[in-house]
């Protein structure tokens, strides 16, 4: 059960790696610089971001899935 949480924890900070990357410049700064302060910072609120928006929208169960579908 813990290895469940471990790999969606482990995917989300994946995720959000990748999207600070992609969409928001990787490492550089504002200024052009290089900086794994920069980077942590957009992967810290990719994360927060990701966490919020799963915590705030309800989960649909099994049964509310099927006839969704």
């Amino acid at each position: 059960f813990s290895l469940f949480f471990i790999a969606d924890y482990s995917n989300i900070v994946a995720l959000s790696a990748v999207a600070s990357i992609y969409f928001f410049g990787g490492p550089l700064s504002i200024f052009g610089l290089v900086s794994s302060l920069s980077f942590s910072i957009k992967l810290l609120f990719h994360i927060f971001i990701f966490l919020w928006i799963r915590a705030t929208f309800p989960r649909y169960r099994y049964d509310q899935l099927m006839s969704l579908c």
